[in-house]
């Protein structure tokens, strides 16, 4: 596993619930799932700018 995987892995378990239940909350029960699935694929695809590598710095 390389560390952006672990990053994302980590991410996702720390927030999933809370974005799930937010997207409930806003757009119903037919869009939740898509607006999570939409949410993670763009904090994976920018894993550095939400999670910066505080090593690095």
């Amino acid at each position: 596993m390389t560390t952006n995987d672990y990053r994302f892995r980590r991410l996702y378990a720390e927030h999933a619930t809370a974005v799930h239940r937010f997207a409930l909350r806003r757009a119903g029960p037919d869009t939740a799932d898509d607006v999570l699935a939409e949410t993670f694929l763009v904090a994976w695809r920018r894993i550095d700018d939400v999670l910066p590598d505080r090593e690095r710095a």
